[in-house]
Parts: structure tokens; C-alpha cells; sequence
């Protein structure tokens, strides 16, 4: 599957800008431990995960075709702006798929395939509303807050 990038935008999402402390900022540096476990997507699951996910038809069937055949499988990631919903903008990329998304305080969920002995995924961080770029991500043990981003900056993640 060839790397493409889709955009995705809902609403609006001006309601102030994130106000953590340094503190706190260290806190959720300190804590996140890089690696994450997000639940797959069921085989009856992936026609709704593929939809979500916004591809061109050609890649659709190509996702569809590697899956099929075992050479990917797909998992469900869930993200949103934990902080104020103030226009922070981030790319999520994962095994050729990248999707550019604005963060609200509601989730959007949507499928990421997952492939290799090591898969991962890197969110990238385009836009700061205000404070910093805040990620929540909704994953199989809770809620994990990622450390707080800055434009331009690549935040790689594991999955387990």
C-alpha cells in the first residue's frame, strides 16, 4: 500500500487554549511510556474501519487485498483534544496510511493498519492552538495521555 495522506475536519473547535503548567506538562512527559495497546479491528469489523479511514478506492482494495491475504491487520485508535478544544491539528501515520486531523474534545475514531515483527505509529504535530498540541488516546488499559507536542515534531509510538 502507497503512503497517501487524507484530511480529515468536523466542527468547530474554538473554545480557548490548553493552560497546562510546566508541572503538569513534565508530569505527562514522565509517565508516557512510548508504547500503547489499541484494541484490532474484528473481521467483521473492517469494512466500517476501512470506511473510516477515508482511502481512495484503489487503496481501499489494496488494504482489503493485504488483509485478506495476512500480510496486515488493522487496529482501532481513538483520539481527541484532552485539553481545551483551541485548533490543535496532528497527523497519525501507521504502515503507509496517514490521516491529518483536527483534535476536539469529542473522540474521532478510525482505523490505522498495523503491520511488521514491530508495528508502530508517529504523530506528527502540525498545528498548536494555544499551549501546546494535547493528545488523549483511547487504548485497551484506558486513557493515555501522550507528552505535550509542538509543531513540527514526530511522536513515535509503539503497539503492542
Amino acid at each position: 500500500m502507497g503512503a497517501f495522506i487524507l484530511t480529515y475536519r468536523s466542527g468547530s473547535g474554538e473554545d480557548g487554549t490548553d493552560r497546562l503548567s510546566a508541572a503538569e506538562a513534565a508530569q505527562r512527559e514522565n509517565t508516557f511510556a512510548g508504547m500503547i495497546a489499541l484494541p484490532l479491528v474484528a473481521s467483521g469489523e473492517r469494512d466500517a474501519a476501512i470506511d473510516s479511514m477515508a482511502l481512495p478506492p484503489k487503496a481501499a482494495a489494496s488494504l482489503k487485498a493485504d488483509l485478506e491475504a495476512g500480510r496486515s491487520a488493522l487496529a482501532w485508535i481513538e483520539v481527541w483534544d484532552d485539553q481545551a478544544a483551541d485548533g490543535d491539528r496532528i497527523r497519525i501515520s501507521a504502515g503507509g496510511f496517514a490521516l491529518d486531523l483536527d483534535l476536539y474534545k469529542a473522540p474521532h475514531r478510525f482505523g490505522i493498519p498495523v503491520t511488521g515483527p514491530s508495528p508502530g505509529l508517529a504523530i506528527t504535530g502540525l498545528h498548536d492552538g494555544g499551549g501546546g498540541i494535547t493528545v488523549g488516546i483511547q487504548t485497551l488499559k484506558g486513557t493515555v495521555l501522550t507528552p505535550v507536542i509542538r509543531p513540527g515534531q514526530v511522536l513515535p509510538i509503539g503497539l503492542r
